[in-house]
């Protein structure tokens, strides 16, 4: 949706953006200040492992928090009447290119750290489909059903119901989606069990040209989001499979990276400012969701409250709608809503899984978790392995 004209999008100038390229560029030299920037990336990688489950865990958090807070920012909007939607649409764009694929690249790279066991597609599907397919479809029952007695749309009958067992119910595209590629990925893992790498490579570099493809218009299960998620699973798999040879190269250029981040971020938002672009079609939306997503799952540190946040993101994803609507009747005003919106989205899907988990363990297949767990290990439901 392009911003109004009488908007002021955030602009940056090509002088901006060369002064970037020269302070990212310099060459560095005995005594010069990028000694110290290759330094701290050194550091900053050695924090960061890719198999630090806390650490992948405080992405998962980043990533729950972009998501509420932009459905937050949404629905206070909408309850509260605002003709002027400025806030809303700079919530929307922010971030659009970001929010989604950085939970796909967290899927691709927890998939490719526990991959499809050797004889075990089957199964692997099977209990992907229970731990995503079957919490999917309760959590649209739920949701309707919520819409329905609230009265403040048109009721949702039985048809339009099974509708959505195939037109998937808004924010809930992205479980069907994520499941095609989780198949598709193990497949891969099945036919090519001693070329993962390669595969993975080639799967990336196919992904990303069926990107543009009209397959993206397939909206039947998702299949059309499917090939939007790819490009971005396939890249979190890369940079495990490939972090040897990755995260040194990223410690001495993580400047590099970053300059580049900020200038497709500014291209890819001046696009969608101008309505060139939906920010999920372009090449530069492509390359940001690889580029910022990447980044995160290499540099972001440890941060204890969003790696406890992230312990609960399929859950947060499920339910922060429910909270949301809760938090529409206690605000009294645009920001006081969307402050009670990012509290509620957040702790109360969270409450939900532990009062479940404790008082009636064998609903846990509602929320992709089946059994009992640790509290620190996150809902298996997007994660590798079956």
């Amino acid at each position: 949706m392009p911003i109004p004209p009488d908007m002021m999008p955030i602009r940056i100038g090509w002088p901006s953006l060369w002064l970037i390229c020269l302070i990212a560029f310099a060459p560095a030299g005995e005594g010069d200040w990028t000694r110290a920037l290759s330094e701290s990336g050194d550091a900053m990688i050695a924090a960061g492992s890719l198999s630090d489950r806390e650490r992948i865990n405080s992405v998962r958090g980043l990533a729950c928090l972009l998501l509420v807070a932009f459905h937050s920012v949404t629905s206070a909007t909408e309850a509260m009447g605002h003709g002027d939607r400025t806030l809303s649409l700079i919530a929307e764009q922010a971030f659009l290119s970001i929010r989604m694929p950085l939970f796909s690249m967290i899927a691709g790279c927890i998939y490719a750290m526990h991959p499809v066991a050797p004889g075990g597609y089957a199964r692997f599907v099977r209990k992907k489909g229970w731990r995503i397919l079957v919490p999917c479809i309760f959590t649209t029952i739920i949701l309707i059903l919520a819409k329905n007695m609230l009265g403040r749309r048109a009721p949702c009958d039985t048809d339009c119901m099974l509708g959505h067992l195939v037109l998937p119910y808004e924010h809930l595209w992205f479980l069907p989606a994520i499941f095609c590629v989780f198949v598709a990925a193990a497949a891969l893992d099945v036919l090519f069990p001693q070329q993962r790498r390669r595969a993975t490579l080639i799967a990336l570099a196919a992904a990303c040209l069926l990107f543009f493809s009209p397959l993206r218009q397939i909206q039947a299960y998702a299949i059309g989001n499917a090939f939007y998620l790819a490009p971005f699973f396939f890249g979190g798999a890369a940079i495990y499979l490939f972090r040897d040879e990755i995260t040194p190269r990223m410690a001495r250029g993580w400047p590099w990276l970053l300059a580049a981040t900020i200038i497709v971020y500014a291209i890819n938002f001046t696009l969608m400012a101008r309505g060139m672009s939906s920010g999920r079609d372009s090449l530069a939306a492509l390359a940001l969701g690889l580029l910022a997503c990447g980044g995160l799952l290499i540099f972001f540190p440890r941060i204890g409250l969003l790696a406890r946040i992230g312990v609960y993101s399929f859950t947060i994803y499920l339910y922060h709608f429910v909270f949301l609507s809760l938090a529409n009747r206690i605000g009294f005003d645009l920001f006081s809503v969307t402050a009670i919106g990012i509290v509620l989205g957040l702790a109360g899907p969270i409450l939900v899984e532990v009062a479940m988990m404790r008082f009636a363990p064998a609903l846990g297949f509602l929320i992709g978790q089946p059994r009992r767990r640790p509290r620190s290990e996150p809902s298996l439901a997007l994660s590798g392995g079956g």
